[in-house]
């Protein structure tokens, strides 16, 4: 059985969404609006609801009794082949042309009000089981940078609502013994910040299980090297009450992924970090005692902690997002 639709047809900006409607956006778009609300730096973009991830399912007939027959415990070895093809017929499904003109009306009317974004967008999941405090489903589905112009981001929409059931995503399922058919997925669609260093803050120590200490990663660039496990980034511990640094570790930081900036493309490329930009730490010290302070403000205002991944673009701090750390003791 396919997702229930919501009866929420309707794009939102992420500023006009609230906690409250977590069963049609999703955790991520949620903890955004949350973030926005608090005052916190977050791009701006818009959602769209899970009622279209479900309207696309339906629109193959086949795709509701292959889901049902991907449920439960699978070979692994068996399960990878069945995904695979399975992965196929769903990017083989048309997007429903109704959805195509709500989300073109909605890309159309978000570009006019920001004056254009030459560094693309940024579209990402958000499921409803991801983000929350009982479940962690964030990392398994994917999520598209630099998507430009109306049509890359409609097929990165589609990517995204694909991967919610890929091999990743149903072994995760699976092991928490949760049907197929409960995965609603959101999307959003954001600026892409074209930052010089993004990072990953946890606001206790996730290693040693030590509330009083904060972890952050830094590295040059887009975050998605971090996020992947592509780089070695910078280390840093910090007392949670006096932001000192009690520990940092230069990391390698081989590789950096850029947005290609330019009136017609908004696209990423990823290159070699420069020698003398390896040698050295991405942010100094009093940066990441910045970083450190608003994660201190983001836990208190969520009043639990947090995973959060963050960027700087022109000496700001930008969050991209914020969820509960689920596996502290």
């Amino acid at each position: 059985m396919l997702p229930r639709r919501d009866g929420m047809g309707r794009i939102h900006d992420l500023s006009s969404i609230s906690c409250s409607q977590v069963e049609n956006f999703g955790g991520k778009a949620s903890n955004l609006y949350r973030l926005r609300q608090y005052g916190f730096n977050v791009p701006a973009g818009f959602v769209i609801p899970c009622s279209f991830y479900s309207e696309f399912l339906q629109e193959s007939p086949s795709v509701g009794e292959q889901i049902e027959n991907l449920n439960g415990a699978i070979d692994l070895e068996d399960l990878m082949a069945v995904t695979a093809g399975f992965q196929k017929t769903l990017l083989s499904c048309e997007v429903p042309e109704s959805i195509q003109t709500k989300i073109s009306i909605a890309y159309r009317k978000f570009k006019e009000n920001r004056n254009s974004n030459a560094s693309g967008f940024a579209v990402r999941s958000s499921a409803v089981l991801e983000d929350g405090y009982q479940f962690s489903f964030a990392g398994q589905a994917e999520s598209y940078l630099g998507a430009n112009g109306l049509e890359e981001v409609l097929e990165s929409i589609k990517r995204v609502w694909c991967s919610a059931l890929n091999t990743r995503s149903i072994l995760y399922l699976n092991s928490k013994d949760i049907p197929l058919s409960k995965i609603k997925m959101a999307v959003i669609v954001q600026e892409l910040i074209p930052a010089e260093v993004s990072g990953v803050m946890f606001t206790a120590n996730v290693v040693s299980n030590n509330r009083n200490q904060m972890l952050i990663d830094a590295t040059y660039g887009l975050g998605g090297t971090i996020v992947s496990g592509r780089v070695i980034p910078d280390n840093y511990i910090l007392k949670k009450d006096s932001l000192a640094i009690t520990e940092k570790k230069r990391g390698k930081k081989e590789l950096m992924i850029r947005p290609c900036i330019s009136e017609k493309a908004g696209n990423i490329k990823e290159e070699k970090t420069p020698e003398h930009m390896q040698k050295r730490f991405a942010i100094p010290d009093e940066d990441v005692v910045r970083v450190a302070r608003l994660g201190k403000e983001i836990e208190r205002a969520f009043e639990y902690p947090q995973d959060i991944e963050w960027c700087m673009h022109n000496r700001g701090v930008v969050v991209l997002q914020s969820r509960p750390i689920t596996t502290l003791r």
